[in-house]
């Protein structure tokens, strides 16, 4: 008797944990109902990326169609990363030019900017420091999918761009739990999704909601929540490990957010079929990567803005 009155117990407590964690997400979720929706031109050139990432015709019409990115897009063109012989004026010319992968990202990065507008600072972690993360981490993504010799690579760059778009809502959104989790983190000197936990908010449960709400290829969405996932989960999926195998690189080589999360990364590399040597051969192009990535970074948020 007393064994099923304890079980009783445990079984209406579990189910009160429950219900005061739907209570609190549905809280979190009224709050992000206030961000835009990604525009149109931005959901296309996703799609694109997700199944045609040779379609020029129809990335074109879709840039020219939302002149402020087309504006934007031109301008980076012209800007002296890329040192063009003759002005780029046209979109046409761009993607020629800088190649359709490449104005993918551009244009996707570039339309997440306008929808958060630089919001998602906080005195011990900037804007900046978020795009040189999420840049390198979309670098890193596809130099891991080259050596696993996936046929479209873009996928995982902009799985790794994307990767931390739940914080980016919550920088907007939930500002008194970011100030939280990132002073917390930042006494303790621990990652971010340790500080997350304890505050009981997900920033990968939170992106990949707002993922799903924009409409965004479903690649994307299980990328993004898997992320911090270890093999043997049933979410785990494999572009979320190779994001998250790019993300603790990106981390460990200075390009990150505060102390770097702790994957299983033997467990990981092994998941994918890596061998360690590749992995140190990375580690030791980050160098050269990071003045990409902080190139790349600094224009999007110039030509953004």
């Amino acid at each position: 008797m007393e064994q099923t009155r304890g079980q009783a117990i445990a079984g209406t407590a579990s189910q009160l944990v429950d219900l005061n964690s739907q209570r609190r997400y549905k809280s979190v979720i009224s709050r992000l109902e206030s961000i835009p929706p990604l525009p149109t031109s931005a959901q296309t050139v996703l799609s694109i990326l997700s199944k045609d990432p040779k379609d020029i015709i129809e990335l074109e019409q879709a840039i020219r169609h939302d002149p402020s990115l087309a504006s934007q897009l031109l301008k980076m063109a012209n800007c002296a990363l890329y040192a063009p012989r003759v002005a780029i004026d046209t979109v046409h010319r761009a993607i020629v030019f800088l190649g359709l992968s490449e104005v993918c990202n551009l244009a996707l990065g570039l339309s997440i900017l306008g929808v958060f507008r630089g919001s998602y600072s906080h005195p011990g972690l900037k804007a900046r420091d978020f795009w040189i993360h999420s840049v390198a981490t979309g670098i890193l993504s596809r130099m891991i999918a080259l050596e696993l010799e996936e046929e479209d690579t873009e996928i995982f760059f902009t799985a790794g761009l994307l990767h931390d778009l739940g914080r980016m809502a919550m920088c907007t959104c939930l500002k008194k739990e970011w100030e939280n989790i990132v002073n917390m983190a930042q006494e303790a000197e621990r990652p971010l999704t340790w500080a997350e936990r304890r505050i009981g908010v997900s920033h990968t449960v939170i992106g990949a909601w707002l993922a799903k709400t924009w409409n965004l290829p479903d690649i994307f969405v299980k990328a993004i929540f898997s992320h911090h996932l270890s093999p043997g989960h049933p979410k785990f999926n494999h572009v979320g490990a190779v994001v998250q195998l790019a993300d603790y690189l990106a981390h460990v080589s200075g390009m990150g957010l505060l102390v770097a999360p702790v994957p299983p990364k033997s467990k990981i590399v092994y998941y994918l079929g890596l061998s360690e040597e590749f992995v140190e051969y990375m580690v030791e192009q980050l160098t050269e990567m990071e003045d990409i990535a902080e190139s790349v970074a600094d224009m999007m948020l110039l030509f953004g803005a």
